[in-house]
């Protein structure tokens, strides 16, 4: 995991609460199927907006970072889910996964929204991993049949073929 690191004393980033890190980590587990024990190796810090990252375990005495590691979830209201997780960690998903074609995975990573007719799988309306063949491709919103693309716009690209 990348440090960045600020050494004025204000914070911007803290360690989280027990609480914090049992939110995040009850719901990945709760909704897909994600063990907790996969971030034992992890700390968790919070950030501004309620944002989660985790990092490394280290500590280096008498500076304060401002950022660190890798944003996993937001947990400001309803818990969001980042594309980050879901690339890095999404082959220890096991619930509520869509699988795509590959027309549908064309658009998703273009920015569209796809429509999704529920079939034998257990998805559930809310955040989904959004999967073309082995390949993780990000977080979706799925909601009365449609899945609403989560993925940020600077991770959407125009792919032609």
């Amino acid at each position: 995991m990348t440090w960045f690191f600020h050494c004025k004393d204000y914070k911007m980033i803290t360690l989280c609460t027990i609480e914090e890190k049992d939110r995040a980590l009850s719901y990945l587990e709760s909704r897909f199927g994600i063990e907790p024990s996969l971030f034992s190796d992890y700390e968790f810090y919070i950030s501004q907006k309620d944002r989660v990252h985790i990092c490394q375990k280290k500590e280096i005495k008498g500076v304060k970072p401002i950022a660190c590691g890798m944003l996993i979830v937001r947990i400001r209201g309803m818990i969001k889910p980042s594309t980050n997780l879901f690339q890095l960690f999404g082959d220890k998903i096991t619930k509520n996964i869509v699988n795509v074609s590959k027309e549908e995975v064309i658009s998703f990573i273009g920015g569209k929204d796809l429509p999704y007719i529920i079939g034998n799988n257990k998805v559930t309306d809310g955040f989904v991993l959004v999967r073309y063949l082995d390949f993780n491709i990000g977080c979706g919103l799925l909601s009365r049949g449609n899945i609403k693309n989560m993925v940020p716009a600077v991770k959407k690209l125009e792919i032609k073929y």
